[in-house]
Parts: structure tokens; C-alpha cells; sequence
């Protein structure tokens, strides 16, 4: 996988925070974490989404178009894609989220444990680049932040012959991706919560 991010900024351990910020704030309406965190916005729930800048420092790509921060993408290889106890542990991100509370983070184990278990069955055999999450800032939205961020994602993708895998909550989004060459593979009814994740995958061209 080509690790040169090109024009786009590499996040290190200083913008963690900040990244966790934007990330709260773009999945504040997203239905799965509207129904886990009842809308609700704190410090704890964005440091919860500082994981994912965290594990991408760590295991994969964590970049922004400039230091600026307006928007952020975490990929990483799909051996690395489960948010294993010792890899949260390694990066700091269980530690992040022990303000959520215990019970709270033992539901969203159950909520989530279908989506990594079923990751698993559909790219069984396959290396492949996993989307954790993309965002961009509200106030630079419509700007053209978040196809940077997807340009280099595509590039990696094409140098590399490897497929990328990404979930999303919304049919909104599953169009969106579709636009860009995904495809929708499957759809996993997540426990607790009962409501749906889509898996998508865009082959290399």
C-alpha cells in the first residue's frame, strides 16, 4: 500500500482531539450512534471517536487535506480493521473511551461484534484497504474537502490492486457510494439497536 499521502496532511498524535471533534459532529445524526448516544454530544463521546484517528496513526492512514483539519480519513488494511482489546489498548483508544461508562461500551461490544464478524465472512481470503471513517468539518463542507481525502483513498487502492471495504448507516450514503463505483454486498441488522449497516466494496479498476 503507497504510504505517500501526497499534498494531504498526515495526522499525528497532536490533532487526535481535534479529529475527534469532527468526527462527533459528522456522525451526530448518523441513525446507529444517534441511537447508541441519544443525540447526545460530550467529551466522552469525542474521545470515543478519536479511536478511529488513533488506530489509523498506528495501523494505517489518518489524514486531513491540510493542518487546518477540515475534514479527516482513517483506512487501514483489512488484517488490521477489528478494534481487537489489545489494539485499543496499544493505540490508547480503550483508555479514550473509559469515560462512556462500562455498561455503555459493553452494549456497543454487542452492537458491533456483527458488523467485524461479518466483515470477516465476506472478504474471507482477501486483502483489502477498510474505510473506518471519513468526515469533513461543517463549515467546510461543499468545498471539495471530502474528494481530496477520497482521491488519495482510490489512488491506494489502484497502485495497491486492492479492493476497499466500508460500512454505512444510511441509504443516503449507500447511493453516495454507489455514485463512486462501490457496491452494496451486504446488510447486517445490528442487535440492541435493530437497525441496519450496509457493507460496501469498490474493486480496483
Amino acid at each position: 500500500m503507497n504510504n505517500d499521502p501526497g499534498e494531504l496532511y498526515r495526522i499525528t498524535k497532536k490533532d487526535i482531539a481535534k479529529t475527534g471533534i469532527i468526527l462527533a459532529e459528522a456522525f451526530r445524526n448518523d441513525p446507529i450512534f444517534e441511537a447508541i448516544f441519544h443525540g447526545k454530544r460530550s467529551k466522552h463521546i469525542d474521545s470515543f471517536f478519536e479511536g478511529a484517528a488513533r488506530f489509523g496513526i498506528r495501523y494505517g492512514q489518518a489524514l486531513a487535506p491540510s493542518e487546518a483539519l477540515e475534514g479527516v480519513a482513517v483506512w487501514v488494511p483489512g488484517d488490521q480493521a477489528d478494534m481487537t482489546a489489545w489494539r485499543t489498548l496499544i493505540t490508547g483508544a480503550a483508555f479514550a473511551s473509559l469515560g462512556l461508562g462500562i455498561r455503555l461500551l459493553k452494549n456497543m461490544e454487542v452492537i458491533f461484534s456483527p458488523l467485524e464478524k461479518n466483515r470477516r465472512r465476506l472478504m474471507k481470503g482477501r486483502d483489502y484497504i477498510y474505510l473506518m471513517a471519513i468526515a469533513v468539518a461543517p463549515e467546510y463542507q461543499g468545498q471539495g474537502m471530502g474528494k481530496r481525502l477520497l482521491t488519495q483513498l482510490f489512488r491506494e487502492s489502484e497502485e495497491a490492486a486492492l479492493p476497499i471495504f466500508l460500512e454505512t448507516a444510511t441509504e443516503k450514503n449507500v447511493r453516495m457510494y454507489e455514485h463512486l463505483g462501490f457496491k452494496l454486498i451486504d446488510t447486517v441488522i445490528q442487535p440492541i439497536i435493530n437497525l441496519p449497516h450496509h457493507g460496501m466494496l469498490r474493486e480496483p479498476k
